[in-house]
C-alpha cells in the first residue's frame, strides 16, 4: 500500500471514528431528552404530590431534644416524627417557644411546660401519616426507554412522597393554672357530671360490642373493634383520673358534645365564667377511620346526632345524625364552625 493508499485508509478510518462518535452523541442526546420528558412527567406529578424538600429534612436532632426536655412524651414525639414532616415538628417547637415567653410577660417565668398542658397538648393533637404516591417507575422507564441510575430513581421516588401531617389545637397552648373540680362553675360541673354517666355507660356498651364482634374478621368490623378498644381505655383514663380530682380527660372525652352542652346551658356563652384550660381540655377532636366505622358506632348508640368526627380517610369533618336542615342552620353552622376551628 503506497502513502496514497495509507491517507486514504486513515480518512475512512477517521471518518468512521468521526462518524460513530457523531452517532453516539446523537444516542446521548436522545436518552437526555427522554430523561427529561420523564422527569418532566414527575414534575408535573409534583404538583399533586408534595415536593422532595418538604420531607422531613430539617428534622435536626436539637430540635427533638428540646421537645423531650419539655415534657413531650415518647409515644407523642414519634408520632411527630412519623409525620416526615418537618413543618409539623417546627410548628409544635415555635408553639412551645411561645408558652414559654407568655410566661415572661406574665412575669411567672418557666422554663419547661407544666405537665397539665403538655398532656392536653398531646391529647388534642391528631396525625395522619406518610403516603406514597403509588406507581411504577420500572413501566415508566420502558415507555420513555430510559434506563436511570440509583441516584435518579431515588430523586423520582423522594418526589412521590406525601409527608403526614398533624393539628394541634392552638388554645392547648394557653398557659393556665390547673383547676379542681371545685373551682369550676356549677354548669360545668354539670356537663362534667353527664359527660361522667355517658362514659360508664359507654363502657358498658364498648365491652358487650367487642364481645359481639369477636369473630367478626371482615374489614370494616377489624377496624371498629380497634376504634372500640382504643375508646375503652381512654374512657377507662378518663374515669380513674376524675376519682383524683383529674378533669381534663373527662371533659375532652365527647369534645364538641361538652362544648355543646355549655352552649346550651349558658345563652350568653361568651360572657360565662368558663375555665380556659377546662375548655382547652374539651377540644379534642375525634376521629373515626371512615364512614363506614361512623355508620357502625352510630347504630351501637357511641356516637350521637349532633356531633362531629374527623373522617381519617378523607380528612374532612363528619356529621353524626340530623338532616341536612339541622345542619345548615345557625345551631348546625356554629358547632362545625367551632370543629373546624379546632382542626
Amino acid at each position: 500500500m503506497g502513502f496514497k493508499g495509507l491517507d486514504d485508509f486513515f480518512t475512512r478510518r477517521d471518518q468512521n471514528v468521526l462518524a460513530s462518535k457523531k452517532l453516539e452523541m446523537q444516542e446521548d442526546e436522545l436518552k437526555q431528552r427522554r430523561k427529561e420528558k420523564l422527569f418532566s412527567f414527575f414534575g408535573g406529578l409534583e404538583s399533586v404530590v408534595s415536593r422532595k424538600d418538604a420531607v422531613g429534612s430539617n428534622i435536626t436532632d436539637d430540635k427533638i431534644e428540646f421537645l423531650k426536655d419539655q415534657g413531650y412524651s415518647d409515644n407523642f414525639i414519634a408520632k411527630v416524627l412519623a409525620t416526615k414532616n418537618s413543618s409539623v415538628v417546627d410548628t409544635l417547637l415555635n408553639n412551645t417557644q411561645e408558652v414559654l415567653k407568655a410566661s415572661k410577660k406574665n412575669n411567672k417565668t418557666i422554663q419547661k411546660i407544666p405537665e397539665y398542658i403538655i398532656d392536653t397538648i398531646e391529647k388534642t393533637a391528631t396525625f395522619s401519616d406518610p403516603s406514597v404516591f403509588d406507581i411504577d417507575i420500572d413501566k415508566l422507564q420502558k415507555r420513555f426507554k430510559v434506563v436511570l441510575d440509583d441516584t435518579e430513581l431515588e430523586q423520582l421516588n423522594q418526589s412521590l412522597v406525601t409527608p403526614g401531617s398533624a393539628t394541634f389545637s392552638d388554645a392547648a397552648f394557653t398557659l393556665t393554672e390547673k383547676p379542681s373540680l371545685e373551682d369550676l362553675d356549677k354548669i360545668e360541673k354539670r356537663a362534667l357530671s353527664e359527660n361522667l354517666t355517658r362514659a360508664k355507660s359507654d363502657l358498658t356498651n364498648i365491652v358487650k360490642q367487642l364481645g359481639n364482634m369477636d369473630k367478626l374478621t371482615d374489614p370494616i368490623s377489624i377496624a371498629t373493634k380497634i376504634w372500640l378498644s382504643q375508646k375503652k381505655v381512654e374512657i377507662e383514663t378518663a374515669i380513674e383520673n376524675y376519682k383524683r380530682d383529674d378533669v381534663f380527660d373527662l371533659a375532652g372525652l365527647y369534645s364538641i358534645s361538652y362544648l355543646k352542652k355549655l352552649m346550651d346551658y349558658y345563652p350568653n356563652f361568651m360572657d360565662a365564667p368558663i375555665n380556659p384550660a377546662v375548655l382547652n381540655a374539651s377540644k379534642k377532636i375525634i376521629t373515626v377511620p371512615n364512614g363506614q366505622v361512623a355508620s357502625q358506632l352510630g347504630e351501637f348508640g357511641l356516637l350521637r346526632e349532633g356531633e362531629i368526627v374527623l373522617n381519617e380517610q378523607t380528612g374532612r369533618p363528619l356529621p353524626i345524625g340530623f338532616d341536612e336542615e339541622y345542619w345548615n342552620s345557625a345551631t348546625g353552622q356554629d358547632l362545625l364552625k367551632n370543629f373546624i376551628e379546632q382542626m
